[in-house]
């Protein structure tokens, strides 16, 4: 899978708050950040929480075969 960058801002206090969490924990701040995210409600649990979302469950293989995938974009 492509990984993608995420850039943000937040206050020094929180900056440092989740840098020290991190290192008690022995975990980086960014899988910090991945398990927070992999907690979010899915868009199978809570489709009204995405409304611009769509789900594929079908999509064009290497070969142009179809490979079942559950994945879904925004509109």
């Amino acid at each position: 899978m492509k990984e993608k960058t995420l850039r943000f801002r937040m206050s020094e206090r929180r900056y440092n708050r989740l840098k020290l969490y991190a290192e008690k924990k022995e975990k980086t701040m960014t899988q910090l950040v991945e398990e927070w995210v992999d907690r979010l409600p899915s868009l199978e649990e809570s489709p009204a929480l995405y409304p611009r979302a769509k789900w594929s469950t079908t999509i064009a293989g290497d070969e142009g075969g179809e490979v079942k995938k559950d994945i879904f974009w925004l509109k």
